[in-house]
């Protein structure tokens, strides 16, 4: 009897064990990304980390990140995780969008560390209280080479600006993963209620946003609006120009931060809108103001959004990024000629909503014409659009 009593007991405990154990393991595989929280001062630059986590295998991958108004993202690091480079929208868009594509490869990438590397500043004007920085992904932005779609838990992060913090404080860049108790925490000061809806981001379930608001117009209802002197302050210039037809085309253009500034002084613009009622329109390799001549390496989100006369476009070799929305509700748009090789940025929804059986030529070696290609479906674009490599 006591044999079968003992026997009983052991087998209880080996199941005890083995479930104990099985649910550790299970949540220790659990694949994640998370962004971690620091400490900062208000006016202070600040970076923060957005770290994978138990990767099981992924060859593409698109991520929205949203943040905090009173935070102005300023630069974005590739730490070089994956063998191919991460490609981001335009820090100007929040959200802002990181993509990174691998399906040409042999083999899914399981790597797992520092993802990428954002850099906020925290403006001037900013109370004490916690900024958020959070992630989003919808169904079919992460998957693996077997077209199935991998699931991960998001965590959030953000700036905490502590009530006895000021500009001479140092910042605390400890790494916590975004697992911070403060995390989704409400904030108590009348002007910075972070409106965190206490939504749970470990549940991939609620990755992705609601189907009933465009990505385009998701931004973190904080109720804190950032005030206008608070703004960077940028050199911008209007260049106005003829079409092929006579009519006149207005683009105006912002000049790049210093750091672009190419070895031999050459300045670089973005450009940030284009209005024309011309039906051919060729976007320059470079543009002149002022008797200073600029490369045009980048569009900006929603440049030639909605234009209802354009018919054909023209990309210049020099542009690497094009952001978010750029051509969105083109519907006359049906050829478009992209010279550039380079281009390594196109954010979400560029070219939808584009003429329907739109052609894309893309002038670029086989390699690059399959990676731009890759970019340019990854953002978003009707099924029936066509691409075609020309020599």
């Amino acid at each position: 009897m006591k044999k079968r009593h003992i026997l009983i007991f052991l087998t209880v405990l080996f199941l005890s064990v083995i479930i104990r154990n099985n649910g550790s393991a299970s949540a220790a595989e659990n694949p994640t990304i998370s962004v971690n929280y620091v400490e900062a001062a208000s006016g202070q630059e600040v970076t923060l980390s957005v770290k994978i986590d138990n990767n099981p295998g992924i060859c593409t991958l698109r991520l929205a990140v949203h943040y905090d108004p009173w935070l102005t993202l300023i630069k974005v690091t590739d730490p070089g995780l994956f063998k191919e480079s991460l490609f981001g929208g335009d820090t100007n868009a929040n959200p802002y969008y990181i993509m990174w594509d691998e399906s040409l490869a042999n083999e899914n990438n399981k790597g797992n560390g520092v993802l990428a590397s954002l850099t906020f500043k925290v403006s001037d004007l900013a109370p004490a209280g916690n900024y958020r920085v959070w992630l989003t992904y919808e169904k079919g932005d992460v998957f693996n080479l077997d077209l199935d779609d991998v699931d991960f838990s998001l965590t959030e992060g953000g700036v905490k600006i502590p009530d006895n913090k000021n500009q001479s404080d140092p910042i605390n860049n400890g790494n916590n993963n975004g697992n911070s108790s403060d995390s989704g925490t409400k904030n108590n000061t009348e002007n910075n209620n972070t409106g965190n809806n206490n939504t749970d981001n470990s549940n991939s379930d609620n990755n992705n946003t609601d189907n009933n608001t465009s990505k385009e117009d998701i931004n973190n209802d904080t109720g804190n609006e950032k005030p206008e002197d608070v703004k960077q302050k940028t050199d911008k210039f209007t260049v106005t120009t003829t079409g092929s037809d006579s009519k006149k085309i207005t683009a105006k253009y912002t000049v790049a931060a210093v750091e672009n500034t190419d070895p031999d002084g050459t300045k670089h613009v973005i450009l940030t809108s284009l209005k024309t009622s011309t039906t051919d329109v060729t976007i320059p390799d470079m543009v002149e103001n002022d008797n200073i001549t600029y490369t045009v390496d980048s569009i900006a989100q929603k440049a030639l959004k909605s234009n209802k006369k354009v018919k054909s476009l023209t990309i210049g070799e020099n542009i690497t990024t094009i952001g978010s929305y750029a051509f969105k509700g083109m519907k006359k748009l049906k050829s478009i000629t992209i010279y550039p090789d380079s281009l390594k940025e196109v954010g979400e929804g560029a070219f939808s909503g584009i003429h329907k059986k739109a052609t894309i030529k893309i002038k670029a070696g086989k390699k690059a014409y399959k990676k731009i290609v890759a970019l340019i479906k990854a953002s978003g674009i009707g099924e029936k659009v066509t691409f075609k490599r020309i020599k």
